[in-house]
């Protein structure tokens, strides 16, 4: 298994860290800023979000349902219903 680390920084910034790890050998792939910014665009949300922009983002969502939107009934959340069918 490879172990991958992926690093971003100027190239002054980059040698400081390769020169501290000498007997390691390293493939070094180049970027221009453009790619690095679509890349981190692409991030899936639940990657990177804090738990704050998870309260937020659901909080949002549940506000863009209707208030008045249907609902189950009484008898479809009892226990009985829920779990039919368990011995």
């Amino acid at each position: 298994m490879v172990d991958r680390t992926e690093m971003e920084g100027t190239g002054e910034e980059l040698e400081q860290v390769l020169k501290a790890m000498p007997k390691r050998r390293f493939r070094v792939l180049l970027l221009p800023e453009e790619a690095v910014t679509e890349r981190e665009e692409s991030v899936p949300f639940y990657e990177t979000a804090s738990a704050e922009e998870w309260t937020r983002a659901f909080s949002e969502w549940v506000q863009s349902h209707p208030p008045d939107g249907p609902s189950l009934s009484d008898d479809a959340v009892t226990r009985d219903s829920i779990y039919s069918g368990r011995a």
